[in-house]
This record gives structure tokens, C-alpha cells and sequence, in this order.
């Protein structure tokens, strides 16, 4: 009676004669390399890495595809961009990895960013002012008043304002 064989074993024996090409061996060499960027990307974002452990993946990667990951990975970061820490990171991460082009439209997502701190600072002053001043009418004062404002309409206006200018920006990439 002859040989119990695995599918496994069935399958190595008719493959055997088959080798990928050239070409075939880079294009998965590639795919491979694209597959980590979102890798790169979470690791950055998660404080896993910082800045220059995330330049250091990139300068390991082969030189034949390094062009095309810095690419992915400013495109996956500039998507990832947002008024929180983790779109300053990214934002810092971009200026490091971006051609001269897109360090164009990198000032423009800075002057947004800092544009819109200025606006929340100002919005945060005002609503703090206005709380104390209600509080004090109200006979409440001291030094351990702590007054914090509340998101209101306006505060949603503002944020609505802002993300969309973003969003503009990102879709311009």
C-alpha cells in the first residue's frame, strides 16, 4: 500500500518546478515593504516610537524602495493630521520625510494648526472671563475658583471651521 501523503506534501511536489521571476520576487519585496506602513505610522502615533526611530525604519529600508514608502507613509501621515497632539506629531514627522513640494503645503497645515490654537486660546480666555464674572455676580470668588469654559455652539462653529480647512488641505495631498 503506498504513502499516506499530506496536502502539503501534495502541494510541494507540484510546485516544485515553479521559481518567481525576477520582476515576481521584487513586486513581493515591495508589497512586503508598503505592508509595513501602517506599522510605521501606528507606532509613531502610539509613542512606541519617536521621530527618529520612525527615520531610522526608513533609512533600513532597501534604497530600490525607499521613494516609494516615504511617499505612502507621507500620505498616510498627512491623513492622520488633526488639531490634537498626535497631528503635531505627524506634522513634525512630515517635515522631516516631505519633498520641497509638499513642505509648501506642510506651512499651510502649520498656519492652520496655529491659527486654530490661537482661536481656542482666545475662545478658552473669553469663556473663563465670562464664568469668573458670572460666578463673582453671583458672590463666588477666591483664589480656588476654577472656572472652566464650556463647548458651546460657538466652539463647535470654530472646530467645524477649522477641520473643514484641514480636510481641504489633506485632499489636496
Amino acid at each position: 500500500m503506498g504513502e499516506i501523503k499530506s496536502t502539503l506534501d501534495i502541494i510541494m511536489e507540484k510546485t516544485r518546478h515553479l521559481v518567481l521571476s525576477p520582476e515576481e520576487r521584487q513586486q513581493v519585496e515591495r508589497d512586503e515593504q508598503l505592508r509595513k506602513v501602517p506599522g510605521y505610522v501606528r507606532k509613531l502615533l502610539d509613542n512606541v516610537w519617536d521621530l527618529d526611530e520612525l527615520l531610522g525604519a526608513v533609512a533600513n529600508i532597501p534604497e530600490g524602495y525607499r521613494p516609494e514608502i516615504r511617499q505612502e507613509l507621507v500620505r498616510r501621515l498627512v491623513m492622520e493630521l488633526d488639531f490634537q497632539d498626535r497631528g503635531r506629531r505627524c506634522l513634525a514627522a512630515l517635515e522631516r520625510l516631505a519633498d520641497s513640494e509638499g513642505q509648501l503645503k506642510l506651512r499651510e497645515f502649520r498656519e492652520i494648526m496655529d491659527r486654530f490654537d490661537e482661536a481656542h486660546q482666545r475662545m478658552v480666555t473669553a469663556d473663563t472671563e465670562r464664568s469668573l464674572a458670572r460666578l463673582a455676580s453671583l458672590g463666588i470668588s477666591g483664589s480656588a475658583v476654577l472656572a472652566r469654559g464650556e463647548k458651546d455652539r460657538q466652539w463647535e462653529d470654530l472646530c467645524r471651521d477649522y477641520q473643514s480647512q484641514l480636510q481641504a488641505l489633506q485632499s489636496s495631498w
